[in-house]
């Protein structure tokens, strides 16, 4: 978690005043640009119900509205089965930012351990059989990176620090 949090460019939801809000964080020194998709995903359904693609800049060293969306429009389709997921790549990387409406305990999702497809000297490889919005490894070595989100079917490549 702490490796998202440090990373120079990252993407938040935020629901206020109405609007369902799409931020970028840029903590480089240089302009950013990038694509984004923001969509509605259903956990159980395992797919999309409702989507919209958009790019964006944002000047160094600041954070911005990049995107915003009546939050009405996809009210409706909200349920406790459902999560809006913005998956953002930019000049400096990627990121995956989600927001669940209501409380995030209401959120209908069942415990479930990842699938280990690969681990070797060097990096593992974990397979998610459903919708994890946390994903925590714990390895004997020390990961670049050891919580994020997976949907179903997703594989991740974590290294191991060096």
């Amino acid at each position: 978690a702490f490796k998202r949090a440090a990373k120079p460019v990252i993407i938040s939801l935020e629901k206020k005043n109405g609007k369902l809000n799409a931020y970028c964080c840029n903590d480089s020194l240089e302009k950013v640009s990038g694509e984004a998709k923001l969509y509605l995903y259903d956990i159980r359904a395992e797919k999309n119900l409702w989507e919209t693609d958009f790019t964006f800049e944002t000047d160094a060293n600041s954070s911005a509205v990049v995107y915003t969306e009546s939050f009405s429009s996809i009210e409706k389709m909200i349920t406790g089965r459902t999560v809006l997921i913005c998956d953002a790549t930019t000049n400096l990387g990627n990121d995956r930012a989600f927001f669940v409406a209501g409380r995030f305990c209401d959120l209908a999702l069942e415990y479930a351990d990842v699938e280990i497809v690969c681990r070797n000297d060097e990096a593992i490889t974990v397979r998610a059989k459903s919708f994890l919005p946390f994903v925590l490894l714990d390895e004997e070595k020390l990961l670049e990176e050891n919580c994020f989100m997976l949907k179903a079917g997703e594989t991740k490549t974590v290294r191991f620090a060096e």
